[in-house]
């Protein structure tokens, strides 16, 4: 009986070992996807802070030209701000779209808890239902596309609770592609926030500054700061040296305008090739394909640096 047991206590205890041996398929696609799944959390992310940027220029730019209205008397066009608050709603929702994308990458990571599975359904009909809620803001965004998104999400949520990993990562892949597209297809628009931000508050700045109406002293202490500052020096300028260097004012504000604008395209770049990227890595799970080891997570320091500047402000 011994001889019987044996073998049997053997082949119970290599079970493990024997299921990844045999599927080594699905243990890729498992290990595969946690890392898509992590890439995915940290892009989203940008991608709702990106958004939630553009939002800002738009509160922003809505407040600048009322005080414009105060300053030249020439009334805020009614239907020019409905425009941009329309705007500044449908780019909250696209904020809205990316965290909901966020959380549910980050369910995808944490499968194997007893809710893993219940969390990612939920996670991903609440994507689906942002995606639905969504407005296109240029002519060139399809309403497939919008309907890619909750539908892929949906598609998720039947996937990962049939335990299905190689379909619910197709239909990521699905997904990805879909927001991709979403994102392209408005690229222009978001550029266009940030122009029309910069050129509102650029003029009113320069209207400010050639009608006096700014502390010339402070900009000079700031602008003296510059160089004074590395050597513990502290400025006492007199008031001929004063008005030089106050009369730059008009040449920085005319630089900040264009490193504005600059700022915003590279970061509208590096956004669209950090989705590029996690699409294409999805696409190579879904299809089988080894990824890198680790599955590094592409710099979106960019993104994330020229988010926070309009955060603080």
């Amino acid at each position: 009986m011994l001889n019987v047991v044996r073998p049997v206590r053997r082949m119970f205890c290599a079970g493990p070992l024997l299921l990844c041996l045999c599927f080594p398929v699905a243990c890729n696609t498992a290990s595969g996807a946690k890392a898509v799944a992590t890439q995915l959390a940290a892009t989203a992310t940008s991608l709702a802070g990106y958004y939630g940027a553009l939002h800002t220029e738009l509160v922003n730019t809505d407040q600048l030209n009322t005080l414009e209205q105060g300053l030249s008397g020439v009334p805020y066009d009614a239907a020019t701000r409905a425009s941009i608050l329309d705007t500044a709603a449908e780019i909250q929702k696209r904020a809205d779209l990316a965290n909901e994308i966020s959380t549910l990458a980050a369910t995808l990571t944490t499968l194997a808890g007893s809710t893993g599975a219940a969390d990612a359904s939920t996670a991903a009909g609440k994507v689906a239902a942002a995606a639905a809620s969504i407005k296109p803001l240029s002519a060139t965004l399809t309403s497939p596309v919008q309907a890619g998104i909750a539908a892929a999400a949906q598609e998720i949520a039947g996937a990962v609770l049939a335990h299905k990993m190689r379909e619910a990562a197709a239909k990521l892949a699905s997904l990805l592609d879909n927001l991709n597209k979403l994102y392209t297809a408005e690229e222009d628009v978001c550029t266009s926030v940030n122009t029309q931000y910069v050129s509102v508050s650029g003029d009113l700045s320069g209207a400010l500054v050639a009608g006096g109406q700014t502390d010339a002293a402070a900009y000079t202490a700031t602008m003296a700061k510059l160089a004074l500052a590395p050597y513990g020096l502290t400025a006492k300028i007199d008031a001929a040296t004063q008005a030089r260097i106050a009369a730059t004012a008009p040449l920085i504000l005319q630089q900040k305008r264009a490193d504005l604008k600059a700022s915003q395209l590279v970061a509208g770049k590096a956004m669209e090739d950090a989705l590029t990227d996690i699409a294409a890595r999805a696409a190579d799970l879904a299809a089988g394909k080894p990824l890198p080891g680790g599955v590094p997570t592409p710099s979106l320091t960019t993104v994330n640096q020229w988010a926070a500047t309009l955060a603080t402000k």
